[in-house]
């Protein structure tokens, strides 16, 4: 594969992993140290064109974050401190509804 069909390769690769990335949207996704996040959005990035996670902590105040793609996706880093054993640094979670099924 010569350099040019590299670029493309790459390109199509990032935007696919992208596109699979917007079934977070409107989700609940736990940290890998155990905190839940609503995902509220993706943006772009105004001066690099990077995309962006825009999320609420489901926790004390509530905050919102932004955190590119790339490090919300990633996997969790070697060494680091792990309480839920997840893979990757932001997975979805499963939230069970309080009322019984009748």
């Amino acid at each position: 594969m010569d350099k040019w069909d590299k670029t493309i390769h790459d390109s199509l690769k990032e935007q696919a992993e992208e596109v699979r990335s917007f079934k977070f949207k409107g989700q609940v996704v736990r940290h890998f140290k155990g905190d839940k996040y609503l995902v509220i959005d993706f943006a772009r990035h105004t001066e690099t064109g990077e995309l962006m996670v825009i999320y609420k902590a489901l926790y004390g105040n509530c905050n919102l974050y932004a955190r590119p793609y790339k490090m919300f996706n990633s996997r969790v880093p070697e060494g680091k401190e792990n309480p839920t054993g997840q893979k990757y640094r932001f997975e979805l979670c499963e939230i069970e509804s309080v009322k019984e099924d009748k």
